[in-house]
């Protein structure tokens, strides 16, 4: 009786968690159990899986996200489903999915810190990996406007001068931030000033240009930001600058005649 009850036990859970073929995937995405045990950070699950079938930690879904993605989705303070991940094949760490997003890429994206912290110290993540369109966790940290994603990237390598598929940098994005009117509360306001000034304070170009020859300063001025106008301005910006159509920083002006520019 208590063999048979072993027995059961013991093809129950490799049928649970232990069969991540995708034939036996648990949805239309082909999750397997590894990666489910990851998304929802049960950590003991993954060990179980991990000693009983390794070469789960390099399965793929349908769009080609490996367990670690899954990482990011959980909430984990200390980050163990990904520690036994990267035990087991450390070569998974910059493996990108179908966006070209790598588990580091969506931990910032999630905002998961603790995630984002291991990858960077412990498992040597590459923070200028590059997702499909372009973009870099330095441009995720960014659009995000996630100060401490920003600063824990930038710290560990990230850098200012990588530009995406558009010919935008991260501080051309972070130029536009708080907009007409997009940021409501002076907290917000706050918080994307930071972010640029956080990029400056790594050297982010004032001067960089898209593919229509546009520095940051005149996406700020096509967003009504005027915060970013100032911080740019002070960051050695040229309100001349112009575009290949052009245009200038003159546009500047009403955006910010009351807010501590009088000359330029």
């Amino acid at each position: 009786m208590s063999t048979l009850r072993t027995t059961t036990t013991t093809e129950f859970r490799k049928r649970v968690y232990f069969d991540g073929s995708p034939s036996h995937a648990s949805n239309e995405k082909c999750l397997t159990p590894l990666m489910k045990a990851c998304m929802y950070g049960r950590s003991e699950q993954v060990k179980l899986i991990l000693e009983e079938k390794p070469s789960a930690v390099v399965e793929r879904d349908s769009v080609f996200k490996t367990a670690l993605h899954y990482c990011a989705e959980n909430d984990e303070e200390d980050a163990d489903c990904a520690k036994l991940l990267l035990e087991t094949d450390p070569s998974i760490v910059d493996i990108p999915d179908d966006d070209g997003h790598t588990a580091l890429h969506l931990a910032v994206i999630a905002g998961n810190l603790p995630l984002v912290r291991f990858l960077l110290v412990s498992g040597q993540a590459d923070p200028n990996k590059r997702d499909a369109e372009g973009h870099s966790t330095v441009h995720w940290a960014t659009v995000c406007a996630d100060v401490d994603a920003l600063e824990l990237v930038l710290s560990h390598g990230g850098t200012t001068s990588s530009a995406d598929v558009h010919g935008g940098y991260a501080i051309h994005y972070a130029a536009q931030m708080c907009g007409n009117g997009a940021c409501r509360s002076g907290d917000a306001r706050n918080t994307g000033v930071r972010v640029l000034q956080l990029l400056l304070s790594f050297g982010a170009d004032v001067h960089v240009t898209d593919k229509h020859g546009r520095q940051p300063i005149l996406w700020a001025a096509s967003a009504g930001s005027a915060d970013a106008i100032i911080t740019l301005v002070n960051g050695g910006a040229n309100v001349e600058s112009h575009d290949k159509d052009g245009l200038t920083g003159n546009c500047l002006r009403m955006e910010t005649q009351n807010q501590g520019l009088r000359s330029w």
